[in-house]
């Protein structure tokens, strides 16, 4: 075995050694007295996009409040005993939790409700993306189907660690009302990192699009069914994040919904959510290159 070589095996066992966590939240319909005798779609079990160890498929049901608003995603958790607390993907309880703010009932504001209806996205395909994709919040701005109008919802991550940098993976996609060409296919999402609860936007938001086929078309893709932003969570652990609806220029150059029409939607959708840790090189992975260095420059 050449000299170098058992330092790099370390060191590439020690660069494994840090992962990261996984939160997933999927929003949808279920309710406390819902059996979901009469529909299938239930909590999502499984895989997501977002990478992960093929037994983590834990994922936290969290459905709207009766009001319209969802406020803390803990209390709102059917997938764990009087509604919480939050469970990563392994089962491991969590501190992290999502807030969603928006006022509802107020003309002029935006308003938060629900869908869920067989003619949604990612049904009857092998990968069983259905109880991900097929139920959602509804987004519904100002307005409603007058096309222009922008509505915002404001987001909260909480219970982070403070300082910690994470990749977060926004779902928005779903076919509410219409057909492919109308102006509503695809009612795709605008997502964003903001500095602050209603704040500005940090750096550029992404939009999700439309796979062009009614039902689904069995993936999940960045950009379609989802986008992935990067943020650090700030001294108090937060991370503030805006949900909006997309209007081709007004928060987005052109609507990339491959809708035919070009069109805008007053709906949105918001399926669900993966909060990922993003590991920081641990001691013992400096330490390995460190000797490394010392293997390579005394073999010169």
């Amino acid at each position: 075995m050449k000299p170098a070589t058992l330092p790099l095996l370390c060191l590439l066992a020690l660069s494994g050694a840090a992962s990261a966590t996984v939160i997933n939240f999927d929003f949808n319909l279920r309710l406390p007295d819902d059996d979901d005798s009469n529909v299938a779609m239930d909590t999502y079990v499984g895989l997501g996009a977002a990478p992960d160890s093929p037994g983590n498929t834990h994922w936290n049901s969290v459905r709207r409040t009766s009001s319209g608003n969802v406020s803390s995603a803990s209390g709102l958790n059917d997938n764990a005993p009087g509604g919480g607390p939050i469970a990563d993907s392994a089962g491991v309880v969590t501190t992290v939790d999502i807030l969603l703010t928006s006022t509802t009932g107020v003309a002029g504001e935006t308003s938060i409700g629900h869908q869920r209806s067989v003619g949604q996205q990612e049904l009857g395909n092998s990968l069983g993306y259905e109880d991900l994709m097929a139920d959602f919040l509804q987004l519904d701005a100002p307005g409603a189907d007058s096309a222009g109008n922008l509505g915002t919802v404001n987001g909260t991550i909480n219970g982070l660690t403070a300082g910690g940098l994470y990749e977060i993976f926004f779902y928005g996609q779903s076919t509410i009302y219409g057909t492919p060409g109308s102006s509503t296919s695809g009612a795709n999402s605008f997502f964003a990192i903001t500095d602050g609860l209603g704040g500005s936007i940090i750096g550029s938001g992404e939009q999700t699009g439309w796979d062009g086929t009614n039902g689904g078309n069995g993936t999940l893709t960045e950009g379609i069914e989802y986008v992935k932003l990067s943020a650090t969570a700030d001294s108090s652990g937060n991370i503030y994040f805006i949900w909006q609806n997309v209007i081709a220029g007004v928060n987005v150059g052109t609507d990339s919904a491959t809708d035919g029409s070009g069109g805008s939607s007053d709906l949105a959708s918001l399926n669900a959510i993966q909060v990922v840790s993003v590991p920081e090189p641990s001691a013992a992975f400096l330490g390995g290159l460190g000797l490394l260095g010392l293997v390579l420059r005394r073999r010169r």
